[in-house]
């Protein structure tokens, strides 16, 4: 399959279903439930096999993919320059970094917006035309649908200088089917740079 938006979007949400199938099956825990790790490994092994131009790279530092694109450090405690990043899609040829997946259970605002912005600090450091343009931040929670599609708009509000030309699509909702009924929604956030 060819790496395309809609098509790594296809992938992501299948691995999301996926995981949330297996947590429930054999962990007896729905996916909100369950470590990010786990969600992180599935969706990296799904985009490895869709896809045969990438590998794949768990727990990339901040610093190393800052390196790669020869942008230094900024300094700022809200960066967090010295943690990482949940997955990284590397070009299977010259392991070029080509797309970051950040992975969170919950929507609270401050967490998130802290993910994004290291997302669109990496948006904005990417060369023009680069792969890099283009990252992704999933969330699952037992939150309600509607919560989970309002927080771009609040996450943009509240950090509006930091994500200055930076766009967070509209939210693809997934809904997870719980067996006690309970609510379980996944999203796709995808984070790109706006050129003004």
């Amino acid at each position: 399959m060819k790496s395309s938006k809609n098509n790594r979007l296809k992938v992501i949400e299948q691995a999301i279903r996926d995981a949330h199938k297996y947590s429930l099956q054999n962990c007896g825990l729905p996916l909100n439930k369950m470590p990010e790790y786990f969600l992180g490994v599935t969706i990296g092994q799904a985009m490895v096999e869709a896809f045969d131009n990438f590998k794949v790279r768990f727990e990339m530092s901040v610093q190393d993919l800052l390196n790669h694109l020869d942008v230094p450090a900024s300094g700022e405690p809200q960066d967090r320059e010295n943690g990482r990043f949940d997955l990284v899609l590397l070009t299977k040829s010259k392991e070029i970094p080509a797309h970051v997946i950040e992975i969170k259970r919950g929507v609270k605002a401050g967490s998130m917006a802290a993910d994004i912005r290291r997302l669109a600090n990496i948006c904005r450091a990417a060369q023009s035309g680069s792969r890099l343009e283009t990252n992704y931040f999933v969330t699952v929670t037992a939150r309600s649908e509607k919560v989970v599609s309002e927080r771009p708009e609040q996450l943009m509000s509240a950090s509006e200088e930091a994500l200055q030309n930076i766009r967070l699509h509209e939210p693809k909702i997934i809904s997870l089917e719980h067996p006690d009924g309970k609510s379980v929604t996944a999203a796709i956030y995808e984070v790109t740079y706006n050129y003004s």
